[in-house]
């Protein structure tokens, strides 16, 4: 995996795993797909994490509640870039060859995680992802949060297919549940 440099590299490594109806067409099923994952990832799995970490835990997050966050994180990207490819982004060739580093550099970190993640429901409910901005939008408050835990983007990217790689190993890509 040591060759994830850039957003086309990653896409290229998950392509495998992209098991949803009628991956890779572009049709609404898939675009539909893609975009009601993205929602799910964002606003139900991260936020959940960061709500139970206020619940349970005066708002810092355990050891444990972080794998989990990265993990969540990790499959927010995953939706995002499969959301470029069902769309066709007419810009898209613009991002495939950008470094994950170069994306995380665009990131200014003094925005609260609040602050990045309240137009994310709109965003993601409106979007029909040929707006550029709303692809830029999103990798741009992934990688806000993601740096304010440490990581990168490069590294949601490393833990993402890591963990696909591992599912598909054990036959549990599809399923529910992170830890199947």
């Amino acid at each position: 995996m040591s060759h994830l440099h850039t957003l086309g590299e990653y896409r290229d490594a998950i392509e495998q795993f992209a098991i949803y109806p009628e991956a890779g067409t572009g049709s609404h099923r898939a675009r539909r797909h893609v975009t009601l994952g993205l929602y799910s990832e964002l606003i139900g799995a991260v936020a959940a994490d960061y709500q139970k970490a206020e619940r349970d835990d005066a708002g810092d997050f355990t050891p444990d509640r972080l794998i989990d966050l990265q993990r969540q994180m990790g499959d927010a990207l995953w939706y995002i870039t499969r959301s470029i490819v069902e769309f066709d982004t007419h810009n898209a060739g613009l991002i495939w060859g950008k470094s994950l580093a170069e994306l995380q550099k665009s990131v200014h970190v003094e925005r609260s995680v609040i602050e990045a993640f309240m137009p994310v429901p709109r965003a993601v409910v409106q979007t029909d992802f040929t707006q550029w901005g709303d692809v830029l939008a999103l990798l741009h408050l992934l990688g806000i949060t993601a740096a304010r835990h440490g990581w990168s983007i490069q590294d949601l990217a490393f833990a993402n297919v890591a963990k696909l790689k591992d599912r598909a190993e054990r036959g549990v890509l599809q399923g529910a549940g992170e830890y199947r």
